[in-house]
């Protein structure tokens, strides 16, 4: 089995959709974060997965919502967005 590393959530951080929510090891949630895989926007309702990876941080008063992706600490953005 495998061992699972702390996550470090701060206070008064929100998550909602956690059954949503991947979070990897040594990820931390700052204090006053909110993270969330669903919200209504104009109307309509959106709902995609968010992923947290490895080593990761959302910032304090940060909102990450639907379809939200923080690389792990160290990797490069450029290859989530990239078509090859």
């Amino acid at each position: 089995m495998d061992e699972c590393k702390p996550l470090v959530v701060g206070r008064l951080v929100r998550i909602a959709d956690f059954d949503m929510l991947t979070i990897h090891d040594d990820a931390a949630v700052d204090d006053y974060a909110h993270v969330r895989a669903a919200e209504v926007r104009r109307g309509a309702l959106r709902v995609a997965p968010v992923h947290i990876g490895a080593g990761a941080t959302v910032c304090t008063r940060a909102v990450l919502g639907p379809g939200g992706i923080v690389p792990a600490a160290g990797a490069s953005t450029r290859s989530l967005f990239s078509s090859t």
